[in-house]
């Protein structure tokens, strides 16, 4: 019969040792449970499936290289160690470590990471001047596209929406034919159809709006060709829609397509995303609207797009004088 214990007697086992306590479950966070997490949130937010997917590629990544399980074994240390496994130039290098800070920082919001310690992690690139596409680069464009065929006439019709309008290429590709109102001259876009997923309305100059009416009629012979019933404005020649990717867009393809076959330079659908921002503050519109037109909700990243040669400078200067 075992003996009931006091309160001062101690509970030790014949053989000396103690008896053995039933382990408890992990509370440690891994991973790949915060990634999914994660990814599910961004999913809910509706953010585009090309950023989900960098999330998910990259973090990944950083697992494979590190070969760390759990969340509070990242540190500085290790970020380095998978900045260190990739053989990539460093802008691309940089490009994949914000989106892994990106998915820190929503770690960090979850309340499972308790400080940022990953802010002091950086790469250093030469920053690189990049020039928006200029009104003699597009007539240069649209004098060697052949509008006298389908394809040929969309292209033309999106270099010069995206060089009037600003948008990013995934966004042309979303417009619908019913967005663009021909009696008032503007377009309008949902906030689906847009990164910030805010809506946009903009005006458009009379002689796209011909452009597109032309466009919109062979679109309807294409479609009824290949029994096709979309309503998008930028379709492929077998009537489908558009992939709105980066690598798979026709349209992104067949423009960089002219620029490197007729080697005219700064044509591609971000030159001319600048361009149209450049064009506007040349003719005097304030930087604050050239924010809202690009969809920009921070203003460090509409000046960046706003290259000033050192000519303009000087002649910007000399009134000041």
């Amino acid at each position: 019969m075992t003996k009931k214990l006091g309160i001062f007697d101690v509970n030790v086992l014949v053989s000396g040792e103690t008896k053995a306590k039933a382990p408890t479950p992990s509370k440690r966070r891994t991973i790949k449970a915060s990634l999914g997490t994660v990814v599910m949130q961004m999913r809910a937010a509706k953010l585009a499936e090309r950023t989900v997917g960098d999330y998910e590629t990259y973090v990944k990544s950083f697992v494979d290289a590190t070969g760390h399980t759990y969340l509070d074994e990242i540190d500085v240390a290790s970020i380095y160690v998978w900045l260190a496994s990739m053989e990539v130039s460093n802008n691309t290098l940089l490009i994949r470590l914000k989106c892994f800070k990106a998915f820190l920082g929503k770690c960090f919001n979850n309340g499972w990471i308790k400080e940022r310690f990953w802010h002091t992690v950086n790469v250093k690139v030469d920053k690189q001047i990049k020039r928006g596409t200029t009104d003699e680069q597009i007539a240069q464009v649209l004098s060697v596209i052949d509008m006298s065929t389908f394809v040929g006439l969309r292209d033309a019709v999106a270099v010069v929406m995206l060089y009037r309008t600003g948008l990013r290429v995934g966004s042309l590709v979303s417009v619908l034919e019913s967005d663009i109102d021909s009696t008032a001259n503007t377009i309008t876009l949902q906030g689906a159809q847009l990164k910030n997923r805010k809506p946009l309305v903009l005006p458009l100059p009379p002689e796209l709006v011909d452009m597109v009416e032309v466009l919109i009629e062979q679109n309807d012979i294409i479609r009824s060709h290949y029994g096709m019933s979309n309503n998008y404005l930028f379709i492929n020649k077998d009537g489908t829609q558009i992939s709105p990717t980066s690598r798979h867009n026709t349209i992104q393809r067949r423009i960089r397509g002219y620029s490197q076959k007729y080697g005219i330079p700064d044509i591609n659908p971000h030159a001319l995303r600048r361009g149209f921002a450049k064009a506007l503050l040349n003719k005097g519109a304030d930087i604050v609207l050239i924010s809202k037109a690009l969809g920009h909700s921070d203003l460090s990243v509409t000046t960046q797009y706003l290259y000033f040669e050192s000519r303009e400078i000087v002649d910007s200067l000399r009134g000041y004088l």
